[in-house]
């Protein structure tokens, strides 16, 4: 009897915030309800160093951020 070991297939993790800052659609007003990326101080303060990082990477895109009282908003502007 022969037994055939099975190759295990592992996958690269996704980077969740890298996926959610690209893929955010373009917003024209603050007042319009549209897609932004909405998270907390602490979060925010975790994450600001690979936010900006990942915002600079897109040249062709802009983005604004802005404090809104205990959150913070991340929308894309053109």
């Amino acid at each position: 009897m022969v037994f055939v070991k099975k190759r295990r297939v592992t996958r690269k993790p996704k980077d969740i915030l890298l996926l959610s800052i690209r893929n955010l659609g373009v917003r024209k007003d603050l007042d319009e309800d549209g897609e932004c990326l909405i998270c907390t101080q602490r979060s925010y303060e975790s994450m600001m160093d690979r936010i900006k990082q990942i915002t600079e990477s897109f040249t062709e895109r802009r983005y604004g951020i802005i404090r809104h009282g205990a959150t913070w908003k991340i929308w894309r502007t053109a």
